[in-house]
């Protein structure tokens, strides 16, 4: 029962599902450049590499990183 009461009362932020903004790459980063080879083979039906699931993973990893890259 407590439970359901700190659920109600709390807010749920979710996102957009409509909403996509993929990372870009950082100019001169070869992480990043590397990230986004595999990322266009893995978004490009016509290659056989082709893998929307990885895709994604790829965009989180290229975030993460940018993320690491800037703090401190």
């Amino acid at each position: 029962m407590a439970m359901e009461t700190v659920l109600r009362d709390t807010p749920i932020q979710l996102m957009d599902p409509t909403f996509d903004r993929p990372p870009t790459p950082e100019p001169g980063c070869a992480v990043c450049d590397s990230l986004q080879i595999q990322i266009n083979a893995a978004s490009d039906p016509h290659s056989e590499r082709y893998n929307p699931s990885e895709a994604i993973d790829l965009r989180i990893l290229m975030n993460r990183h940018q993320v690491d890259e800037v703090a401190p």
